[in-house]
């Protein structure tokens, strides 16, 4: 039998607040002391409350975007925007790289396209 949805209680009930924040505390692999409980419950509260105000937000006629920043993906030149490095520091950390080519570091190709 599965547990109940913490998210199904009543809120402000302190049982449910226990157990839900175990539950995402667990599923998050963070560890919640018993004298900083009362703060992350607070600080979850807030969180909610500004995602659920996101709702009151009128999308009428707003068409979804797939790609917002088309033009602007992996295949930008980055180094336009950086700022620049000093050549004594670049070098210093591209010294310690396993490869590199033309002031990169060169790293396996990790998705076949």
């Amino acid at each position: 039998m599965d547990a109940p949805d913490p998210a199904d209680e009543a809120p402000g009930d302190e049982a449910a607040d226990d157990r839900s924040l175990a539950a995402e505390a667990r599923l998050a692999r963070l560890s919640v002391p018993a004298e900083r409980r009362a703060a992350v419950l607070a600080d979850r509260e807030r969180i909610l409350a500004a995602f659920e105000s996101l709702q009151a937000v009128d999308v009428e006629g707003v068409e979804p975007l797939h790609q917002p920043l088309v033009g602007e993906g992996a295949e930008r030149d980055t180094r336009r925007d950086a700022p620049e490095a000093s050549p004594s520091l670049a070098d210093a950390l591209l010294a310690r790289g396993p490869a590199v080519t033309d002031d990169h570091f060169q790293v396996p190709k990790t998705v076949d396209a």
